[in-house]
């Protein structure tokens, strides 16, 4: 066990001293609920679309409808997207974490979330559930 003296006499209690302490006990994890799967952020293998990088890209160029409202007023921008690649592979939680505007947030997402099957990310020779994030850019001609 450690002993710290922070004043002149021993049985004295240097309330800063508590309050750094209690800080540090703030930030120690919660166990993870029973049955409860942990996401990954990174992994050995990361996910990755049938086809890599190139397919991702021409299924979003031929899945991406633009939003007529933002055609009409000229809205681009690039909306950035995280989501869950689950241990089959399948996309769940995808959230829209930097927005540009709603009707290009919801055209994203619903991109996203009718992807293809991701080859999962895969952690000590096993599939994980994996946090993985892409942008989609939204530009006109």
């Amino acid at each position: 066990t450690a002993k710290f003296q922070t004043s002149q006499k021993e049985d004295e209690i240097d309330t800063a001293c508590i309050e750094v302490m209690k800080g540090a006990i703030d930030t120690i994890p919660e166990p993870p609920i029973e049955g409860e799967v942990k996401i990954f952020d990174i992994v050995e293998q990361m996910p990755s679309f049938p086809g890599g990088a190139t397919a991702l890209f021409d299924y979003l160029s031929e899945n991406i409808k633009y939003p007529e409202d933002c055609e009409e007023t000229c809205v681009q921008g690039r909306v950035i997207v995280t989501f869950v690649v689950e241990k089959d592979g399948s996309i769940t939680e995808a959230k829209v974490v930097k927005s540009v505007y709603p009707s290009l947030d919801e055209e994203a997402l619903r991109a996203v979330n009718g992807m293809p099957k991701w080859i999962p990310g895969v952690q000590n020779a096993e599939p994980v559930r994996t946090k993985y994030t892409i942008p989609v850019t939204f530009k006109l001609k």
